[in-house]
């Protein structure tokens, strides 16, 4: 297997593969030191070059692999390299890193064997249920049905005990027993399903999402000064029509029509007061004063609301004095994707980043986030980005120093904020864990990488369950034929890193939690939940070399 990245996922995606027993090469481009020092130290062969480029590719024995993995970052090299590898070898099967999923989705129908996978999209549901911190976890479809992922109370009928903490406080994942299990997967409760079903329904077409839009933005034109200056010149009217249509005996359609043209200075010079008692020539001075002023107030406002208005459009919503939101730190691909599904269950959200691109304002404008441009690691962006008042804080930078130093700084800020961290050295997440006293700590290609690997052996991944710093996975694993669980009995295969949920024959109805005894053959498919070793033993088991 050939598997080409320049960062942390290639690294764990190439230790997934070796517990799978498969022998791959990596393709990492010039200018990646640190990638080729982690890669050698785990044995593995290394190619410098780009994907891109066909003789790099020839160097890594393309024509000779079973699965190409592209996991680099950036989605126009990716699916050139696809490209590229396929006239090599069209009976590759291709693994497909891309952020932008609608165009994976048309560039998944461009050859015979690939898929289209985001690092980030796997990940960042850990990330939005840690941040949200209201213990409803997740929805996990298989097999036709709906499951969830989650807390006891979220779930009516518990199929897997997920996790539970031992007596020393570790963590002990696939428990035998649902006794004192904080995880679990079963059937959601009705309150799930109608969160679920209320998200699937809150997304508006296109016509009421633009009269939205207009709505939102004419209210922005009608702020409290605006509001003022208009209550002002109605009043000078008011009065004014008053006392012209008693001091001159005019109808009241006329008083109006004279009071408008003294506040506004135009009209025809059809009634005038020179021929008026003094005092109520003394009013019309003071009508035409006030008039001026209140017309002038009204116009400097409307100007000032539409500028302010066309600049929340070109740079995104001001970030105003939020309270009770989520700060996200680092708008990259993960970034964004928190944002995006933290949005999506109505949380707000305010962004952090560094050197923000117009492509990012663009993004942060269509999500409605404010965005702060800053490093997130400064407790006056921080400050800036209301991290003080903030239920969450989420650093999700590429760099585990900054990740760690917004966390700090954020506590530092407020001591009850919760706090989730990207961290990919899973030593220095362990012990920020234990000694820090942060609340989560999480890891994107940690999540990931099963995925992808499980993908290279022509498996499908339906769902990464955190738990804790380690993470359980939900998979569809096909039992081949002349495989270890073809003729084998279920109890022989569910273990302590395994646990079967489903079994499905051909396109019958899958039978759910089946009885141990049953006995697998060739053409079934298994549902299963298993830690990262567990799912590598049964792909092996299940014939996916």
């Amino acid at each position: 297997m050939v598997v080409c990245g320049d960062d942390t996922l290639l690294v764990r995606l190439l230790e997934e593969l070796a517990m799978l027993d498969e022998r791959a090469i990596a393709v990492v481009p010039d200018g990646n030191p640190e990638v080729v020092r982690l890669v050698t130290e785990l044995g593995v062969e290394v190619v410098i070059g780009s994907p891109t480029d066909a003789g790099t590719l020839l160097s890594a024995g393309i024509e000779r692999a079973r699965a190409l993995a592209l996991v680099g970052e950036g989605d126009e090299k990716n699916v050139h390299a696809a490209l590229v590898a396929a006239e090599l070898n069209p009976k590759l099967r291709l693994v497909v890193r891309m952020f932008n999923l609608r165009l994976g989705q048309r560039i998944d129908d461009l050859f015979d064997d690939c898929t289209v996978l985001s690092a980030s999209a796997i990940a960042a549901p850990s990330f939005v249920e840690a941040a949200l911190g209201d213990g409803h976890g997740r929805s996990i479809p298989a097999g036709g049905r709906t499951f969830a992922a989650g807390a006891p109370s979220t779930v009516d009928d518990v199929v897997v005990p997920l996790a539970r903490y031992r007596d020393d406080g570790e963590i002990s994942l696939l428990p035998k027993s649902a006794n004192d299990a904080f995880l679990v997967l079963g059937t959601p409760s009705e309150s799930i399903l109608r969160t679920v079903v209320a998200a699937a329904t809150s997304h508006r077409g296109p016509v009421r999402r633009r009269l939205r839009e207009w709505a939102r933005f004419l209210g922005q034109l009608t702020d409290q000064r605006l509001r003022l200056a208009l209550a002002s010149l109605t009043l000078v009217v008011v009065l004014a029509t008053a006392l012209f249509k008693f001091a001159l005996r005019l109808e009241w359609v006329q008083a109006l029509y004279f009071t408008v043209t003294t506040v506004t200075t135009t009209g025809y010079g059809d009634i005038n007061l020179a021929a008026a008692p003094p005092w109520v020539q003394l009013a019309g001075v003071v009508v035409m004063i006030m008039g001026v002023l209140v017309v002038a107030l009204l116009t400097a406002a409307v100007v000032d609301n539409l500028v302010g208005a066309r600049l929340v459009r070109a740079l995104g919503p001001p970030v105003g004095k939020p309270h009770d939101h989520i700060v996200v730190c680092g708008m990259g691909t993960v970034g964004l994707r928190v944002c995006e599904q933290l949005r999506a269950a109505g949380a707000e959200v305010v962004g952090i980043e560094q050197d923000p691109s117009p492509a990012l304002m663009a993004a942060a404008r269509r999500l409605e986030v404010p965005l702060v441009a800053g490093d997130a690691s400064d407790a006056s962006t921080l400050a800036s980005a209301g991290a003080g008042k903030a239920r969450c804080v989420v650093a999700v930078t590429d760099d585990d120093v900054v990740n760690l130093e917004a966390g700090l700084t954020a506590r530092a800020l407020q001591p009850d904020t919760r706090v989730v961290l990207r961290l990919f050295d899973p030593d220095l997440a362990d012990r920020v864990d234990r000694r820090l006293g942060l609340s989560v700590s999480r890891s994107v290609s940690y999540a990931a990488a099963p995925v992808f690997a499980a993908a290279m052996m022509g498996r499908q991944v339906l769902a990464a369950i955190p738990a804790g710093r380690r993470v359980l996975l939900v998979a569809a694993v096909p039992i081949g034929a002349r495989s270890s669980l073809d003729g084998a009995s279920l109890s022989t295969v569910d273990s302590g890193r395994v646990r079967i949920f489903g079994l499905r024959t051909g396109n019958a109805e899958p039978v759910w939690q089946p009885p141990g005894e049953s006995r697998l053959v060739a053409g079934q498919v298994l549902f299963v939940v298993a830690t990262r070793a567990g799912l590598a033993k049964i792909l092996v088991a299940s014939g996916a070399h």
